[in-house]
């Protein structure tokens, strides 16, 4: 066996008449030939080649696992995973890999606490508990994890890197921050606090914090608040990028991170851009760097850790995230909800590099809708609210149990339908834009 698999692996040149197809009960999968120039990825319990030089790479979805690695038959399948997780390490967890599963799933988990806490208000009124703002810290954790497992070992540019990201997040942001904008002027009374002036918008799509009437400081979209420091991340990373070595890029941003977090300590600004990107909450996007260099680089930890204690220190984790307002109310975010957030995207990360994987249909679909859930779950509450209980008595407990479940389903399927209908479509129609000026572009040709 280790005769076989290890000049393909080793060159990680796949010629030679190797066949290779997907390891899993499904052997019936048309085998396919692996050819020079592709790299061997790992996807939970399975090895994938995927072409690292697909054209168009930046812009387009990445031409992703088409096919499983170096094995001729099935009874084969436990040694040739085997053989390569201990000779290799480097395929525990590569940047190549278009996806992986459990953060997928975690995504849209961290999505539905969102949801959930919000439609609270359809259960007591208004905010009574925190519980489930936290998929917050999860969302920001993953950010930070996603960006550095998405340029490690890769020549991407700075330019490549922020377009590529605004032209995920601008489309549908912007859709519905003008939609909520053109309501809120028309019909305010739907909405509880809405600054719908032409400054706010413009400060909105441009991703400039400032503070409402109400306080509070968030854009039109009440929700963008988050945008607004994931756009904050992508620039600094993307600055960081300039710096070649990953550790060395991983310390600088880091260490700027933190001394933003210390100066807002020390000198405690009172503006809404003092204030808001110094909140130590962006702290949780280095600890997202830190996991994927430890998970990617650190071998050891992978073998120290069972599945079971892997699995120990996720549930731990999501109780202390369940617990934290009675645990701890008055500690910093970063402390009370940002480590144990950490602490279970770490755990989710690990399992899948011991092959307990989350791939279903059902969780990789409402993974690739969260972003459209957490722009549009507001309606579904809010609907509820100003429909509903209009039409029937709200002190009814039943009726708001039921309203709850209704909102959150409805929150579900509609990030469904606007995933599929409208991000999906307007979001290619953006990156054809800058693919196309990308290729006309001077600087390509």
């Amino acid at each position: 066996m280790r005769d076989r698999l290890s000049p393909a692996l080793r060159n990680r040149d796949h010629g030679g008449g190797y066949v290779a197809w997907r390891i899993s009960p499904r052997w019936q999968w048309p085998r396919m030939p692996v050819t020079a120039g592709f790299a061997a990825v790992r996807i939970g319990g399975c090895y994938f080649a995927k072409d690292r030089d697909s054209p168009d790479a930046h812009f387009l979805e990445e031409r992703a696992a088409v096919m499983m690695v170096a094995v001729r038959f099935p009874s084969e399948q436990s040694n040739a995973i085997a053989w390569i997780a201990s000779n290799d390490r480097s395929y525990h967890l590569s940047g190549d890999d278009p996806m992986i599963y459990n953060v997928q799933t975690l995504r849209a988990i961290a999505a539905y606490l969102v949801v959930g806490f919000h439609c609270q208000i359809l259960l007591f009124g208004d905010l009574k508990y925190s519980m489930g703002a936290w998929g917050v810290d999860i969302f920001f954790v993953i950010s930070g994890f996603v960006m550095a497992y998405t340029t490690d070992g890769r020549n991407v540019s700075p330019r490549q890197f922020i377009v590529k990201r605004l032209v995920r997040v601008l489309p549908l942001y912007w859709f519905m921050t003008i939609a909520v904008f053109l309501t809120a002027l028309s019909m305010p009374f739907l909405f509880r606090s809405v600054d719908a002036g032409p400054a706010q918008l413009l400060m909105s799509l441009a991703f400039i914090p400032f503070e409402k009437s109400n306080g509070l400081i968030q854009p039109v979209l009440f929700l963008g608040w988050t945008l607004n420091y994931e756009i904050f991340f992508y620039c600094l990373f993307c600055l960081s990028l300039y710096i070649q070595t990953e550790l060395n890029r991983y310390l600088c941003l880091s260490l700027t991170m933190v001394a933003l977090v210390i100066l807002g300590a020390m000198f405690r600004p009172e503006d809404a851009l003092g204030r808001f990107y110094t909140d130590p909450i962006i702290l949780e996007f280095v600890a997202g760097i830190w996991i994927y260099y430890i998970a990617r680089h650190v071998a050891i930890l992978t073998s120290l850790f069972n599945v079971p204690m892997i699995g120990t220190l996720g549930l731990a984790s999501f109780g202390l995230l369940l617990a934290a307002e009675f645990l701890w109310p008055t500690v910093p975010r970063f402390i009370g909800l940002g480590l144990p957030a950490a602490s279970l995207v770490l755990a989710a990360i690990l399992l899948e590099t011991k092959g307990v994987v989350s791939k279903t249909a059902f969780a990789i679909e409402q993974g690739n809708s969260s972003y459209a859930l957490y722009l549009t779950h507001f309606l579904s509450y809010q609907l509820c609210e100003k429909i509903v209980f209009k039409a029937f008595d709200p002190q009814s407990l039943y009726l708001r149990l039921a309203a709850f479940v209704g909102a959150v389903a409805l929150a579900g399927i509609l990030a469904w339908i606007v995933h599929r209908q409208i991000e999906i479509p307007l979001t290619q129609s953006v990156r054809d834009v800058f693919t196309g000026f990308w290729r006309r572009s001077p600087a390509r040709r």
